[in-house]
Order: structure tokens, then sequence, then C-alpha cells
């Protein structure tokens, strides 16, 4: 172990009309003391995702009391900045200073159509969207004017409630996008597609961009796929059934490389998924912590397929098995 405190995320059941099974899953997770929830974005689809983050998080708001609310990621180039800065200030105010906003690129090409904003502007889009959010938040009257969006003599009103902001973290693998996340975010988000290898190639390149821009690292999360259960090969089963079959039918319908080029289930958890009983799941997660700075692990809990008592026993196992060994070492 590195010797730095691990907080605890979920991101929990998000599609189609099962918002009160969402509910029941963060209400168990704040119970068993997890320290955040996660909320993801990708548009039409049904059984994976809400489209809304930050209207999702104003309703989690409003039912939880202590944990962070967070989105995981919002596809920021989608959005005019002004509408993203008012609508993050109301959830953090909403939440009692309790957002962090994730954000990152997306890659779906269909949802650029849809919206109807050239894709290969996204990266420029981020950055400046970036820079206009934090002035919004931060000064008393804004004037800004970049390739994309421009800004004269505008106050936003009312000002997130956390100071000095609410946390940016800021996804993506590009040297560009590592660049950009330390040069313009809080922290960099490490998405769930990563291999432990390719992690730490990353993760020291943000780590010397974040030196270039004389900063150091604050916080550090870590976002994985998670099926775990009392025995090994139930989790596996499982993990097979339902993390497999959404990767392979799901991001495979969207010519994800990652499942591309994977031949079989085992091709794509290697290194990536944390699988097992509590105490495999245990190692998998200090593999990671060995080798980078982890301050936050996030777990994505539930995946198509799963009915809500599934998902459920993810999170207590969690929060039961897995968080407590953890926390004896902080102690």
């Amino acid at each position: 172990m590195n010797g730095v405190f691990m907080r605890f995320g979920v991101a929990p059941i998000q599609w189609d009309w099962y918002w009160n099974w969402t509910v029941e899953e963060v209400l168990t997770a704040e119970k068993l003391g997890f320290d955040s929830i996660w909320i993801l974005e990708h548009h039409g689809r049904e059984d994976m995702y809400y489209p809304s983050p930050l209207v999702a998080l104003a309703g989690l708001a409003s039912v939880t009391r202590r944990v962070e609310l967070g989105s995981c990621i919002l596809i920021l180039p989608l959005y005019h900045p002004v509408h993203v800065a008012e609508d993050s200030a109301m959830v953090d105010l909403i939440s009692g200073g309790r957002l962090i906003l994730g954000v990152g690129l997306g890659y779906r090409r269909e949802e650029y159509d849809l919206f109807q904003i050239p894709m290969k502007d996204r990266g420029r889009r981020m950055s400046e969207s970036l820079i206009l959010i934090r002035k919004l938040w931060m000064e008393p009257i804004v004037d800004f004017k970049g390739v994309f969006f421009e800004v004269r003599g505008f106050s936003l009103q009312p000002k997130p409630l956390r100071k000095p902001h609410p946390p940016i973290w800021v996804g993506g693998w590009s040297s560009q996008a590592l660049k950009r996340a330390a040069e313009f975010g809080d922290a960099w988000f490490i998405g769930p597609v990563g291999a432990l290898p390719d992690v730490k190639n990353s993760y020291l390149k943000y780590m010397n961009a974040l030196k270039s821009f004389n900063k150091t690292l604050s916080r550090l999360p870590l976002v994985r796929e998670i099926y775990v259960a009392e025995e090994s090969g139930e989790a596996y089963e499982k993990a097979l059934k339902y993390i497999g079959g959404m990767y392979f039918k799901d991001y495979a319908s969207w010519r994800h490389p990652l499942v591309k080029n994977a031949k079989s289930f085992e091709d794509v958890a290697r290194d990536r998924f944390i699988v097992g009983s509590p105490d495999d799941c245990i190692s998998q997660i200090e593999r990671f912590s060995r080798e980078l700075k982890i301050t936050d692990v996030i777990f994505r809990v539930h995946y198509p397929g799963m009915n809500i008592e599934e998902g459920l026993k993810v999170i207590r196992l969690i929060g039961g098995k897995i968080k407590p060994y953890f926390e004896e070492l902080k102690s």
C-alpha cells in the first residue's frame, strides 16, 4: 500500500424507469459509509445510462445527506458551458456543497451528430469550456471571448456553495487529454477501460504534466467495473454474464477499440476489472494502490440483466468486507 487514504464510491443502476432502484442503491451505499455516488452519461441507451447526470444528481442531493455527488462523466463538449456552470452550481447548492464535476470528451460519433456538434472540435471546446466554467464560478463579472463561446459582462448567480469551487475531474487517455486534466482540472479521472500497465504509463505522463504547471497531486480517482460474491467461482460466472455481456454487446456496437481487439472476456477483464471473492477483490485493488497514489476508487456495481437484489448484494459486500479492510489500514 502507498499510505494514501482511499475513499470508496458507487455508480448505481441508472437506466430506464428504475429510478426507485437507483435511490435504494444510493441510500444503501450511504448507510454503509461509502464516500461518493456517481452518475454516468450516454444518450439513447435504455439499459445502461441516464442522459442527464446533473438532473439525476440534483434528485439524489435531495435524498442524501453526506456523500459527495459526481458526474462520471458529463460529456462536456456537448453542452454550452454557461448551462453547465449554472446547473452544477445549483446541484452544489441543493446538496450543501457536495458536488464533484467529472467531465470528459465522449467518444460516440452518434452523440455528436445528435447534437449537431462537429466531433473534430471536441478537444478545443472542452478546454475552452473548462476555462469559462471556472471563471463563471469564481469571478463576480465575466468577460470572455474564445473560438466557440463568448460571454460579456455576465455574473453567474447563484455561485456554488463549495469553496473555492466544486472540484473538476477531467477524464481522457491521450497525451493532450492528460495535459488538459493537469492544466484545467483538479484531478485526472481514470476511466474503467484502462488496464493497469496503461494506467500506470498515463499516470506518469499526468504527473509530469502537473509538474510542468507547478501543481501537485491532490486526488487521484480510479473507476473500475466490479463483481464480488462470497465465492470466486460465482463472481466470475456472474461477471462473465453481466459485465461481459455489456462489453461485448453495447461497447462492441459502439466500435470501442477495447472490445474490437479482444478475443475473450479474459482479454477484456485482465488487469482491468475487479472480480472475485472479497479477498480476491482486495488483492486486485491493492495491485492498483501499490502502483499508483489512488485516493478514490469508484465501482460500477449494476449491469444490464441484474435485478435490484443482486446490485444491493454487491454494494453490501463491498461496504461490509472490502471497504473495512482499507479503513483498518488507514488506522
